[in-house]
C-alpha cells in the first residue's frame, strides 16, 4: 500500500530521514517580512548619511588652517605681532624653561600667543603672551 505522504523501508522507498533538503539561506525570507526593501533603503541613506557628515566637515579643516596661517603672516607683516623669536626671548627672562607647544590666536581683536613650557624644576606652564609687545597676560601652572 503507497502513502502520498512518507514512505517507509517495507514499501522499497527511502526514509524520511535520508532525504536531501535543500539549503537554507542565511538572510531573512522577504515573505517573512523580516527585511523589507524599503528598510534596506532606509539603512543605505543612513550609511550614506554617517559617511558625508563627517567628510563635509574635515574638507573646511585644511582651508581654515591654511586660512589662520595667512592671517597670522599678514599681522606681523603689518606689524600687529612681533616675531615668535622675540617672543620667545622675551618670556624666557621671566620664565625659563623648555617650549613644548605654540600657538598663536585672536582673541576678542587681540594676536595672542600661548605657550605651553617645561620649566627646569619640572613644573608644565601655560602662558598667555600679547603678541604685540610680549607681556604675559596670563599664567597657569600645572602639576610636573
Amino acid at each position: 500500500m503507497l502513502h502520498l505522504g512518507a514512505c517507509t523501508a517495507s514499501e522499497g522507498g527511502v526514509h524520511v530521514a535520508f532525504i536531501r533538503k535543500p539549503p537554507q539561506s542565511i538572510y531573512p525570507s522577504v515573505h517573512a517580512g523580516a527585511f523589507t526593501m524599503h528598510k534596506s533603503i532606509t539603512v543605505f541613506l543612513a550609511a550614506l548619511v554617517l559617511l558625508v557628515i563627517p567628510l563635509a566637515g574635515w574638507s573646511d579643516g585644511p582651508r581654515a588652517h591654511g586660512d589662520d596661517h595667512d592671517r597670522a603672516r599678514a599681522a606681523l607683516k603689518a606689524g600687529e605681532v612681533l616675531p615668535l623669536a622675540e617672543i620667545l626671548a622675551r618670556v624666557a627672562v621671566s620664565h625659563p624653561g623648555q617650549v613644548l607647544e605654540v600657538e598663536l590666536e585672536r582673541d576678542h581683536g587681540v594676536w595672542m600667543y600661548e605657550l605651553k613650557l617645561l620649566q627646569t624644576d619640572g613644573l608644565l606652564v601655560k602662558l598667555k603672551v600679547d603678541a604685540r609687545d610680549g607681556a604675559v597676560v596670563r599664567q597657569k601652572k600645572g602639576k610636573s
